[in-house]
């Protein structure tokens, strides 16, 4: 998505656009089909455009469809960066916290876009964003243990929650976000063998 600042009336079709599309492949998927089968008429009918305003924006579904998810994508970043405490992954669940409060409020999309009907666009850039905002926060050494470099640390870390966040959405949402939340705080900062300690109390988050 283009930094240059739009005009008001271009982002406002943007947005019918974005959410027509987004709306769309949520209920292509409960019929059972993919993204193939929603076509660009779909799509203008549903934002109550023509097809000439379409191809003024977009030459493809799939550029559309690129934007519209960063859209939903840069509502999560805007809830970190406006955090009115600092966020510490190491610290406490709260970065967690609102990653699955954000999962939570479009489950019926996240569920789509991560799942088997799913491009891995949406996963990848989950983790791009989540090593990115970890690697600059916790400040790690460039080399860990001697050999492993923070990056695959932190993005090994990333790729687990990601497939957290699948898991519970594939299984209907069995645990709160605070679970969740508090769950992959006590994985990523502990480890597995932190569950299985004697004594060992629930997460919290």
């Amino acid at each position: 998505m283009s930094a240059t600042k739009l005009d008001p009336r271009v982002k406002r079709t943007r947005k019918l656009l974005w959410d027509a599309i987004l709306d769309l492949i949520i209920e292509a998927d409960r019929a059972g089909h993919d993204l193939e089968a929603i076509t660009i008429q779909d799509i203008a009918d549903r934002a109550e455009v023509n097809r000439v305003t379409f191809y003024l924006h977009y030459k493809t579904k799939s550029e559309l469809l690129g934007d519209a998810i960063e859209s939903r994508l840069s509502e999560l970043t805007t809830a970190f960066e406006t955090s009115p405490s600092p966020i510490n992954l190491l610290e406490s669940a709260k970065g967690y916290q609102l990653l699955f409060d954000h999962i939570a409020q479009y489950a019926a999309l996240y569920k789509v876009l991560l799942g088997e009907r799913g491009t891995g666009y949406v996963s990848n850039r989950i983790i791009d964003y989540m090593t990115d905002y970890a690697s600059r926060q916790i400040n790690l050494p460039a080399e860990i243990s001697g050999f492993v470099s923070s990056t695959l640390l932190v993005r090994a870390s990333a790729s687990s929650v990601v497939s957290i966040v699948t898991w519970w959405l594939r299984e209907g949402m069995p645990y709160s976000p605070e679970q969740m939340a508090a769950f992959c705080f006590q994985f990523c900062c502990h480890g597995f063998t932190s569950f299985l300690s004697p004594g060992a109390s629930s997460p919290t988050a």
